[in-house]
C-alpha cells in the first residue's frame, strides 16, 4: 500500500480502539513519514516546540498494511 491516505486510515482505526483518549485538540494532524518500505504514522501538531505528548505511533508496511512498532510517544 504505497497510499499514504490508507496508512492514515489504518492508524485512525487502531487509535479508535486502543487509544480513544487521544489528544486530538493539541495533536490534530495525522502525520505519515515515508520510511521506504513503511509509513511512520503518528499524531502531530503545527505548534512549534510541541512533540510527543503520549500519543500513539506505529509503522504501517507499504506492501501489505501490516502494523508494527506500536508505541506511545514520549
Amino acid at each position: 500500500m504505497p497510499d499514504v491516505e490508507t496508512a492514515r486510515s489504518i492508524f485512525l482505526a487502531v487509535e479508535k480502539r486502543f487509544h480513544p483518549a487521544a489528544d486530538v485538540k493539541n495533536f490534530p494532524l495525522i502525520m505519515a513519514n515515508d520510511e521506504g518500505d513503511s509509513w511512520a504514522v503518528f499524531r502531530g501538531t503545527t505548534k512549534p516546540g510541541t512533540m510527543g505528548g503520549g500519543q500513539l505511533e506505529m509503522r504501517v508496511a507499504k506492501c501489505n498494511g501490516a502494523i508494527s512498532d506500536v508505541h506511545f510517544s514520549k
